[in-house]
């Protein structure tokens, strides 16, 4: 859910999670359900949960329509999913990650569009 607390914006994912934005616009209470965010930088979230099992979940937004790849890596370097490959709108955007099929170890899941590159470590406990 979208808040706002005093001069703080951010968006709730649960009670202990919750990631800041620098541009976040509330509609009037008359309005409850419609919230609308204003995207203004490239961002990829960390993993929720993390450690995790068997799937997790990103949230990352784009500023402006763009090509965006996130794969993720294993520990080696070898590429063991692919979660993004395509033109997005400017936007907000969540995506899981199921490795259900994947021995427990870390991973890397990487975020590139445009010149922005991002990278989280994520944990796969079974």
């Amino acid at each position: 859910t979208l808040a706002r607390s005093g001069n703080s914006r951010h968006l709730r994912i649960t009670p202990e999670i919750y990631y800041p934005f620098k541009d976040v616009i509330l509609d009037s209470l008359s309005h409850a359900g419609n919230e609308k965010v204003l995207v203004d930088d490239y961002f990829l979230s960390n993993a929720f949960p993390n450690p995790f099992n068997p799937s997790t979940k990103f949230i990352y937004e784009i500023p402006s329509q763009s090509q965006v790849q996130i794969k993720v890596f294993d520990i080696l370097g070898r590429e063991v999913g692919l979660l993004v490959n395509m033109e997005q709108q400017k936007g907000l955007y969540e995506i899981t990650f199921n490795a259900s099929n994947l021995p427990s170890g870390i991973y890397f899941c990487r975020m590139q569009s445009g010149n922005f590159i991002s990278i989280k470590k994520i944990i796969l406990l079974k």
